[in-house]
């Protein structure tokens, strides 16, 4: 699967992550619908900076299930990734993850995330991952910079 983490590494990058918050919140009804959660059910909001080489690249907005993730805090998530805080202190690993790409212009705040002028072209992905029970575990809504993200997939046919 896919890993911001790894591909960096990959291109010999410096990576980090900015935590900028964390949440619970009632999500909205398409975030609620990705999860599967009804509508009394609450999920993390967990809103951060992806960093290569201390220049920002992806702005991530993740939604993970309260449910699942009950007394989450954001200095679990200071310590490591979240996948792998996701493994060791909940078991909960990712198995599968729908992704939807698509190309937009940055709003002005965003950009200013990103360092980036407004209205630069970025990717848009969304992704929800499944965990081994098929159970959605996390849904993720992230802009990757245009300018300096290469979204690289593997296809295989079986």
């Amino acid at each position: 699967m896919y890993s911001f983490s790894s591909q960096m590494e990959g291109e010999s990058k410096e990576i980090s992550t900015k935590n900028i918050s964390l949440k619970l919140c009632k999500p909205e009804k398409e975030i609620a619908l990705q999860l599967n959660l009804t509508p009394n059910d609450q999920a993390y909001e967990l809103i951060r900076l992806r960093l290569a080489d201390g220049e920002p690249l992806v702005y991530n907005r993740t939604y993970l299930p309260e449910k699942i993730f009950s007394n989450l805090i954001l200095e679990d998530l200071n310590q490591g990734t979240l996948y792998g805080i996701l493994k060791k202190k909940y078991h909960q690993i990712s198995v599968l993850a729908f992704e939807d790409v698509q190309a937009v212009n940055l709003t002005k705040e965003e950009a200013n995330l990103l360092h980036v002028k407004e209205n630069t072209a970025s990717l848009k992905i969304n992704r929800k991952a499944i965990n081994d029970k098929n159970i959605p575990i996390e849904f993720t809504q992230a802009l990757a910079r245009g300018d300096k993200f290469v979204y690289r997939s593997k296809q295989y046919n079986e």
